[in-house]
């Protein structure tokens, strides 16, 4: 099979609707056994993931969080970026840590990203 393998493309090996192949991934309905064994099998055989992009248009979540912290070597700032980034991953959400190092440019230019990005939550600590 070609490269990039789409949800299309699992559908048509597993003989089933790429409907049906997305209840399978989301779990939001129920799949008769022997399909969802089939459709998992094709998932399987390919390594195929979902398109996380495509997903955060459709949900209108990235699933990503952004720490912009002042300085990531402070006892205070790892130990919470650590907790923090656990605690998100147990959740399902991807983290960026953003060191800025006292410097307001680069706090202007994480900032920036991050909302590009379209990250669903920041948290920005500013020493004053």
């Amino acid at each position: 099979m070609k490269k990039g393998v789409t949800i299309y493309d699992i559908a048509k090996e597993a003989q089933v609707s790429p409907a049906t192949v997305s209840r399978v991934l989301t779990g939001n309905a129920r799949v008769r056994p022997e399909t969802m064994k089939r459709i998992t099998a094709v998932i399987e055989k390919h390594h195929f993931q979902p398109n996380g992009l495509a997903r955060s248009l459709l949900h209108k979540k990235t699933k990503m969080i952004g720490f912009i912290l002042p300085d990531i070597n402070h006892p205070f700032f790892s130990t919470f970026v650590l907790k923090a980034e656990a605690h998100a991953l147990s959740a399902g959400y991807t983290s960026f840590v953003c060191n800025t190092l006292n410097d307001s440019e680069m706090e202007s230019k994480y900032l920036h990203a991050l909302l590009e990005k379209q990250v669903d939550g920041i948290l920005f600590w500013v020493e004053e």
